[in-house]
């Protein structure tokens, strides 16, 4: 990799972190704690967790879980570049199968 490639890449890097808030890196931390476990992350915990957060239910799921998707595609260490194009949480209210599902609206190459 040429410098200036290089350069390119942690240009991206900080981009993509700089946008991320300290609640945003506790949600992701959240949620992969229960992905490294291959578990779904459980929403009622998620949402007892972050109750703080006052958006709308799918306003704060949609967007954390296209933050995380990002997180995982391209700066997620060990992944190397395998597709998850959805995050399923686990909703224990709801049933005890039941699941969330966030698909990611980014293209992904």
């Amino acid at each position: 990799m040429s410098i200036k490639e290089l350069m390119a890449e942690t240009a991206k890097k900080v981009d993509f972190f700089n946008t991320l808030t300290d609640v945003d890196i506790e949600m992701i931390e959240f949620i992969d704690k229960a992905i490294d476990e291959n578990k779904r992350p459980n929403l009622v915990l998620f949402e007892q967790e972050f109750s703080h957060d006052t958006r709308p239910r799918n306003e704060l799921l949609s967007d954390i879980s296209r933050k995380y998707l990002d997180y995982w595609h391209k700066y997620k260490p060990g992944t190397g570049g395998m597709i998850k194009p959805t995050l399923s949480w686990f909703d224990p209210d709801f049933s005890p199968d039941a699941d969330y599902e966030i698909t990611s609206d980014k293209e992904l190459h």
